[in-house]
């Protein structure tokens, strides 16, 4: 079963919630970020709404080179609501940097 996928502005991007809302999350501005669909699609094929260690646990035993370790910590109490770094726009084949 697939969820409708929303795309805002026409732009091929969805919001995705950081924190999913069925952890808790909420949909203020500091837990959405904006990414391209193909990523927010690629994300919830692999990880669903699982918890941040169980996430890392698989990228770990999957994913990451096996002489890196990935590890998932809570941030301090303070840094929680920091809005996420912007996104780096991927470029278009042929566009000049």
């Amino acid at each position: 079963m697939t969820k409708k996928t929303k795309v805002y502005k026409n732009r091929g991007y969805n919001i995705h919630h950081r924190k999913a809302k069925n952890n808790g999350g909420t949909s203020s501005p500091a837990n959405l970020v904006e990414v391209p669909v193909d990523h927010h699609r690629a994300f919830h094929l692999l990880f669903d709404t699982k918890s941040v260690p169980e996430t890392a646990r698989i990228l770990n035993d999957t994913w990451i080179d096996p002489s890196w370790e990935l590890i998932a910590r809570k941030r301090e109490k303070q840094n929680v609501e920091s809005p996420p770094l912007p996104l780096a726009q991927p470029k278009m084949r042929g566009e000049q940097k």
